[in-house]
């Protein structure tokens, strides 16, 4: 019934979904369900990756399989991975001079006075949010290279977002790999549907035209007060 249908495209993220109690790679009765997140190319060139996270239901022989099947990177090879941005260089200069602070300055503070205290504080606080920032805008711009490759069961609930036109939302396309689970799923997420011809397209579709109308007349408004003046 599904398969004749094709993949489901279905409204909002799949964080979002309602999901059934059935494995979505076996269609077995679940008993836990999965976090993970995959990456995708947004850009033609394949310079621009996104990552997308997701969650499902398994059974136990699954889970267990998940976790003998993934490799997870430790924290050192994922701090290791900032490094392949900018970023972290602002980052790597702050913390050092954080560093150099806290030898040169902090045993001396207990004899100072509270100006040369709050001075202090205050620099060590400035070089600490520059150090903090740029490692998070480092660490989220290479995120991409820290996700676990997929699994067979992580590859059995495949999931893309689907570009939207203004207004109608972010939409994604399923394709689980179990006919039960998958028609479970569209059971339970009926009114996530994505119909083209349906309400929720239709009514993007006159925003968009009333956006548009907006806009062309504020440009034919701008025009004539240009040629007015």
């Amino acid at each position: 019934m599904l398969r004749a249908m094709g993949d489901l495209v279905l409204t909002g993220s799949p964080l979002e979904l309602a999901l059934p109690d059935i494995c979505a790679r076996c269609g077995e009765p679940a008993k836990g369900r999965l976090y993970w997140e995959r990456v995708f190319e947004i850009y033609e060139d394949g310079h621009g990756r996104a990552v997308e996270a997701a969650r499902a239901p398994f059974c136990p022989q699954c889970l267990a399989q998940h976790e003998r099947e993934v490799k997870r990177m430790s924290s050192l090879e994922s701090l290791i991975q900032c490094f392949r941005s900018e970023s972290i260089i602002p980052a790597v200069l702050s913390g050092s001079a954080c560093v150099w602070m806290i030898f040169k300055f902090v045993p001396k503070l207990p004899h100072a006075d509270w100006i040369a205290v709050a001075a202090f504080c205050a620099v060590f606080a400035f070089f600490g949010l520059i150090a903090w920032g740029s490692y998070v805008a480092a660490r989220d711009a290479t995120r991409h290279h820290t996700v676990p490759a997929l699994t067979a069961i992580t590859d059995s609930f495949g999931f893309m977002r689907i570009t939207s036109q203004t207004f109608e939302g972010e939409r994604y396309r399923y394709t689980p790999a179990n006919e039960r689970f998958a028609e479970a799923l569209l059971a339970a997420n009926r009114d996530r549907v994505w119909i083209p011809s349906g309400k929720t397209a239709r009514k993007a579709a006159e925003k968009r035209v009333v956006l548009y109308v907006v806009f062309g007349v504020v440009a034919v408004i701008a025009l004539v007060w240009d040629w007015m003046h």
